[in-house]
């Protein structure tokens, strides 16, 4: 077994070399390695390893909001946002759209600030953490406006319906997290709209299609103004998929998905009997 040289430690190093654990060359005023460490980055705090890759035209500071997305923020969605949807569609959409990157930067941001203020309330209260919490909800409203421009260029541009539809979801996402529940459910109606309008002629991952009608649930049992008609039209677009359903599923995702088929088939089925009713007189 080789043995470690045995080396005669010196207590006489500057606290910066103490820090970073490298030897110091006891320079006066300062050892000269000290002037070439890279300063640590005390503004964001998101991370302490650098990002490995760097899209183009990214700051470094977007690009560990990226990471701390990915590693932190996702692990809290309700069952309403799909882990998929959001670590390999929004993630992989980041590459090559500007607006769905500016967006979950801008979810990635506030998600943070929410995080720190949390602190707060359960009395982990520093002096800087109000301040630093503050930082990140101006950078994520900042980044957020930056989103909606960059989705109007994106629309004029004639995109397409997909990327409305992920623009929807991000924007809903985004507001409901603010507090502005209304303004999210009027994106998530959009959306619904531009699903139902282009479904037959356009393909859309099944993630999609699901975060949609998850969303559609919580918007009839929410502030629904949509007909019985309207209603009635929906619970038969399900229905030739409630009939296949299997006796027996094959995975957990494939359960989920049929659960959500028979939970939005009721909330449409039970929005078909007001009609029936006084529905001014009806307690949500």
């Amino acid at each position: 077994m080789r043995r470690r040289a045995v080396t005669q430690r010196s207590k006489a190093g500057c606290s910066t070399c103490k820090r970073q654990r490298v030897k110091c060359d006891e320079g006066s005023p300062s050892c000269r390695r000290s002037l070439i460490l890279p300063k640590t980055d005390i503004v964001t705090s998101l991370s302490t390893s650098r990002p490995t890759a760097v899209l183009p035209g990214e700051t470094e500071v977007e690009n560990r909001y990226l990471r701390y997305f990915h590693q932190e923020t996702t692990c809290g969605f309700q069952s309403a946002w799909d882990w998929t949807l959001w670590n390999r569609l929004m993630l992989q959409g980041c590459h090559h759209e500007p607006f769905i990157r500016d967006a979950v930067v801008a979810i990635s941001a506030l998600h943070k600030s929410l995080r720190m203020l949390s602190s707060i309330e359960h009395g982990l209260r520093t002096d800087t953490t109000e301040s630093i919490a503050k930082l990140h909800r101006e950078y994520a409203y900042r980044m957020y406006g930056k989103a909606l421009r960059n989705m109007q260029l994106a629309i004029d541009a004639g995109s397409g319906p997909r990327l409305a539809l992920v623009a929807c979801l991000l924007m809903v996402y985004f507001e409901s997290h603010t507090g502005n529940r209304y303004k999210a459910l009027v994106y998530a109606k959009h959306g619904l709209q531009v699903l139902q309008q282009w479904t037959t002629s356009i393909r859309v991952e099944d993630e999609i299609t699901d975060a949609f009608r998850n969303l559609d649930i919580q918007i009839t049992t929410v502030s629904d103004r949509r007909s019985p008609e309207s209603h009635k039209k929906i619970l038969n677009e399900d229905s030739a998929k409630a009939e296949s359903m299997p006796c027996r599923f094959g995975s957990l995702d494939e359960a989920k998905r049929y659960w959500g088929i028979i939970m939005r088939r009721s909330c449409h089925f039970m929005a078909t009997t007001w009609s029936r009713t006084q529905p001014g007189l009806l307690t949500r």
